[in-house]
């Protein structure tokens, strides 16, 4: 008996588009978890930088307030120094003719003397005198210039005379004079520096420091 199949041969199904819808979805997926990676990877960059920038502004601002503190205390510092300035230029002022003559004296050696003493404008000083030698001149007139109130010590005169029998050098000597000399305010800016410093508490003979009660 023959029999006929009227329907025919059934197809094979085919398997190659199936396969590429796998490697499809899995690449697609794998390409949204690399991205979200990255885009987490990415979030996580951009906060640790916001974190040091924050601390980068916060340390900035604590410099700027310490350095306005600092110029500040310069600023202080530096009225300080011109008021002790101005009491040493006072103090000089006052004591400066007594001192500028002592100088002169100290300056003036065992074989000179002085005649006559001018002081005249725009702090011009003259000195005249009479001296043995010289050399004795030249002494006077170095160790005034190394007074503080004398500057610019210069010989405008020197000749010979007679005196008593006795030919001596007469001389003229002219210089510029201040009152108050050289300032020396290291003492008074030291003093100032130690009675801004804290004053250490005092202990007494049992180890205890004083002002401190007992509990």
């Amino acid at each position: 008996m023959i029999t006929i199949n009227l329907l025919g041969v059934a197809p094979k199904k085919s398997t190659g588009l199936a396969t590429f819808l796998v490697f499809y979805i899995g690449s697609l997926f794998m390409a949204l978890s690399i991205s979200s990676f990255l885009v987490v990877n990415i979030d996580s960059k951009i906060g640790r930088k916001q974190t040091k920038a924050s601390k980068l502004e916060f340390d900035l601002t604590r410099l700027q307030k310490t350095t306005n503190e600092v110029r500040g205390l310069q600023n202080k510092q530096n009225e300080l120094n011109q008021k002790l300035i101005t009491i040493g230029k006072l103090k000089r002022n006052k004591l400066g003719p007594a001192k500028a003559l002592d100088d002169l004296n100290k300056a003036l050696p065992m074989r000179a003397w002085l005649t006559k003493v001018e002081e005249g404008d725009n702090r011009s000083f003259k000195i005249t005198g009479r001296a043995l030698d010289e050399q004795t001149i030249a002494g006077f007139m170095r160790d005034l210039q190394a007074s503080d109130f004398f500057d610019g010590v210069d010989a405008e005169e020197i000749k010979r005379v007679e005196q008593g029998g006795i030919k001596v050098r007469e001389f003229i000597i002219k210089s510029s004079i201040s009152y108050t000399g050289t300032l020396d305010l290291s003492k008074e800016l030291k003093d100032a520096a130690d009675q801004k410093k804290p004053e250490k508490p005092q202990e007494t003979a049992g180890g205890k420091k004083s002002g401190s009660d007992d509990e």
